[in-house]
């Protein structure tokens, strides 16, 4: 595994598992059940990476499409391909070298209201159905 690849992996999962245990440990001492808590950590926990990758976009859009490309090419040719095209049906695919900085700022404030309209939506749900 290239060492840029592998140098985001650990930092994005260590951002991921410690933001569920800060999360949890806050929510269990406001009162919630643990295992809402735990939920509730889960959710917000991924919405927070996503979220924090939509705001590199809103707010430093060529750099972070460079980077991207960066890690994406860190992958290998065959998986890389792969990622592009999946960017490019979901329109997402932003060239790295001429990136439309209105465009790409776009696509991060779509990327922040739809994991915000699914952490609150999906919080919602778990609060109401187990959490009385």
């Amino acid at each position: 595994m290239p060492l840029l690849l592998r140098r985001y992996l650990i930092g994005a999962f260590g951002a991921f598992i410690g933001g569920i245990a800060v999360i949890t440990v806050l929510l269990s001492v406001l009162g919630h059940l643990w295992l809402v808590a735990f939920g509730l950590a889960f959710i917000w926990s991924l919405s927070l990476q996503f979220l924090a990758w939509g705001m590199a976009y809103v707010l430093w859009p060529a750099s972070t499409s460079r980077f991207q490309e960066r890690l994406r090419s860190s992958y290998g040719p065959p998986l890389a391909q792969l990622g592009r095209g999946f960017d490019r049906r979901l329109g997402f695919e932003i060239d790295p070298d001429k990136p439309s900085v209105g465009r790409a700022r776009l696509l991060g404030a779509v990327v922040i209201a739809l994991m915000l309209t699914a952490g609150v939506s999906s919080s919602w749900i778990l609060l109401t159905t187990i959490d009385h």
